[in-house]
């Protein structure tokens, strides 16, 4: 199920624990299925808020693994088409837990005997990145190939769990937080495109510019939130005045390096996101005087999820006005509500 709630934002709760997680994966080389709480399919679990933002819709849907590989069938012509043959990288390797996920529902199905998910590490992360890439291939599989492929390529890097993620091998997964989140956008309704500094959304008011940053540690949120101002204000330069800036900052590793699974509800997991943006009010603050036409900070996060009941792919975000409330903070919350089939 995708669970999508949008809220007007509550004083930020004070949070005693910066661990993400009230469940941590053990180690255990094999774990079965039905102790995930895990099927014949994953859910997806959102949130939206928005200071300065009221509203609150629940919005609920279910992928059935079987659809999942049905929709990726035609993701290797796609990426030979683009040049990319490669079935070696982690894309492929998470298409591969998905069909083995899959097969072995079928199995349990068949049998009645509980079904083993494999090393529970590849499998929980594997499908939940399986989950980004069947939204990146259908959001952008029409892009033109001069545009998409270098930075797919840049996508497909990387090592196959996120926890093996170090210094040097973030770039894959960094770009594919690009990816996804247009994915997301344009998925629901939202006009995107994959431009300078990494997405922009046109609407009728406007169009906004996001620069997407995603630190390791939370020691570096400061730079990522100078970063992707500096990356702004040189986009800016000589712009329409309907032109304006969204500093986007993935903060998932921080929360999360690919070890765990949070245990507890989408609120909770809000709590942590928003209790980071806080601590760095007064980076945003400074940031977004860089350049007159900077109008926010969307904080971003996703991890998987469960809570007996099946594997969530559960992500939040939280956009704020950094203090400098605006008309253009303003219309792009408008734009966003129907994204998020908000009324």
């Amino acid at each position: 199920m995708v669970s999508s709630k949008a809220f007007l934002a509550q004083p930020l709760p004070a949070v005693p624990s910066r661990n993400l997680c009230d469940t941590a994966l053990a180690s255990r080389p094999e774990t079965c299925m039905a102790h995930l709480g895990c099927g014949s399919s994953i859910c997806r679990s959102a949130c939206f808020a928005g200071l300065e933002l009221a509203f609150s819709v629940p919005y609920l849907q279910r992928y059935k693994f079987a659809d999942l590989i049905a929709e990726l069938a035609g993701l290797d012509c796609w990426l030979e088409d683009l040049g990319l043959k490669s079935k070696q990288d982690r894309v492929h390797f998470a298409i591969d837990v998905l069909h083995q996920a899959e097969n072995a529902f079928q199995r349990m199905r068949a049998t009645g005997e509980p079904a083993r998910a494999g090393n529970v590490d590849n499998y929980i992360f594997g499908i939940c990145e399986a989950l980004e890439i069947r939204d990146i291939y259908l959001a952008f599989r029409d892009e033109p190939k001069d545009k998409l492929a270098p930075i797919l390529e840049r996508a497909l890097s990387g090592p196959h769990r996120p926890a093996d993620e170090t210094e040097r091998n973030t770039d894959g997964r960094n770009i594919a937080f690009e990816l996804a989140l247009g994915a997301e956008l344009k998925l629901r309704g939202a006009d995107v495109t994959l431009a300078e500094p990494d997405l922009r959304v046109s609407t009728a008011g406007g169009t906004y510019l996001l620069a997407c940053k995603r630190p390791a540690r939370e020691q570096s949120i400061r730079a990522a939130i100078r970063s992707a101002s500096q990356q702004l204000d040189e986009n800016l330069q000589n712009s329409d005045q309907d032109v304006f800036g969204v500093m986007t900052i993935s903060v998932s590793r921080i929360l999360n390096p690919g070890t765990l699974f949070f245990g507890g509800h989408l609120e909770r997991f809000g709590d942590r996101v928003q209790a980071l943006l806080a601590d760095h009010n007064r980076d945003s603050e400074r940031a977004i005087m860089r350049h007159p036409s900077i109008c926010a900070i969307l904080f971003h996060a996703a991890t998987p999820n469960n809570q007996g009941d099946g594997l969530f792919r559960m992500s939040y975000s939280v956009l704020s006005d950094c203090g400098r409330p605006s008309e253009a903070f303003r219309r792009f919350g408008l734009v966003l509500k129907p994204v998020y089939n908000i009324e």
